[in-house]
């Protein structure tokens, strides 16, 4: 069985059936794709720290609602020891291609890349990587190309899959 990682864009967009401030197209596509992941017969892995970024947009009414359906629909891996020895190497100082890589990002000074958000998307690698997903499906480009030659990292939107067409509003 093919395990596969996602990403909390993903999840957000599948999750946002209420919320109106979402692109339509972006929510449908998200819930589209993960049915056919399904139907694929793929093991769809959700890294915790992915629930975390999910539910910090969760209203509290809404929360354990949402928990309860993550943590029921999907293969949730902690950020545990072997993710942590992974992150380190992919974080640290050291001098491998990905970790220049990397320093060269976090040195860059990039308003969209925030020291955090960098930690976090490689500790979501690194999940993925540590519970041995063969695929990170994401819609966040700087992810994909973090991941570039650590795990074969895709987005979503470009993936192949069967959509459903919009319902025609009414003019």
């Amino acid at each position: 069985m093919t395990v596969v990682c996602v990403d909390s864009p993903i999840l957000i967009y599948a999750l946002s059936r209420r919320n109106s401030s979402i692109d339509e197209r972006l929510v449908r596509d998200a819930a589209d794709f993960l049915a056919w992941l399904d139907s694929q017969g793929a093991e769809v892995l959700v890294p915790s720290i992915v629930i975390g970024e999910v539910l910090c947009g969760v209203t509290r009414d809404d929360e354990r609602e949402e928990f309860h359906s993550l943590t029921n629909e999907f293969m949730t891996a902690p950020y545990d020891v072997p993710a942590a020895l992974k992150f380190s190497r992919l974080f640290g100082r050291g001098a491998s291609s990905k970790q220049a890589e990397v320093k060269a990002i976090r040195d860059s000074g990039v308003a969209a890349t925030s020291r955090d958000g960098l930690k976090a998307d490689l500790m979501i690698i690194a999940t993925a990587l540590a519970h041995n997903a063969s695929i990170l499906y994401t819609h966040d480009e700087e992810m994909i190309r973090l991941a570039n030659g650590l795990i074969d990292a895709r987005d979503f939107v470009k993936e192949d899959f069967p959509r459903r067409l919009p319902f025609p509003h009414d003019e």
